[in-house]
């Protein structure tokens, strides 16, 4: 979808991600905000390519997935939810499997996401479906974030495993790594 729809979408946000431990809310923090490099930074991704997924029960939105375009080989999944009661029936695997889909038949390497470490339904749906912990990061905004990917080639997910000492480094990626290390001359 191009938009999803307001204010149903922010208070949708709202009721998700800024509750007693959630999201900071920087305003109210007294952190102030330049309108126009504000402006200017919205207008720089909006010229990214853009993915939105909304998962619908009638008319009313319960879910959503929001993914953008942050490296010319990667697609961030930046923002997604089901509503609690909806939660538990496949929703959120089933945008994530149409982002997963929809990223490779673009021509994607990888398909990357942060998530609160503490956040179980979400991390489980997606090492089931196939992502990898590629990560651990202390974000000021959501506290620890587990980093999780997909990779969508199989030299991307031959190398991230290898990286990860779970699989051994084929001969041609070590040559590639060492023939980096060594100068002219160097045997």
């Amino acid at each position: 979808m191009h938009r999803y729809e307001e204010p149903r979408y922010a208070e949708l946000i709202e009721e998700i991600f800024y509750g007693p431990t959630a999201s900071f809310r920087w305003n109210e923090l007294g952190l102030t905000e330049d309108d126009e490099l504000r402006a200017f930074r919205r207008e720089r991704m909006s010229a990214k390519p853009t993915l939105r997924i909304a998962a619908r029960k009638g008319d009313e939105l319960v879910g959503w997935c929001y993914a953008f375009a942050d490296r010319p080989d990667a697609l961030y999944m930046a923002s997604s939810a089901v509503l609690r009661g909806h939660r538990r029936r496949g929703l959120y695997r089933a945008m994530a499997k149409v982002v997963v889909d929809l990223a490779r038949e673009a021509g994607f390497h990888f398909v990357h996401s942060n998530h609160v470490c503490t956040n179980n339904p979400i991390l489980l749906a997606k090492l089931a479906m196939g992502f990898y912990v590629r990560g651990l990061t202390l974000s000021p905004d959501m506290g620890n974030l587990l980093s999780l990917e997909y990779p969508l080639t199989e030299v991307r997910k031959r190398a991230l495993l290898a990286r990860s000492g779970l699989v051994p480094m084929t001969p041609t990626m070590a040559s590639m790594i060492t023939e980096s290390l060594q100068g002219p001359g160097d045997v």
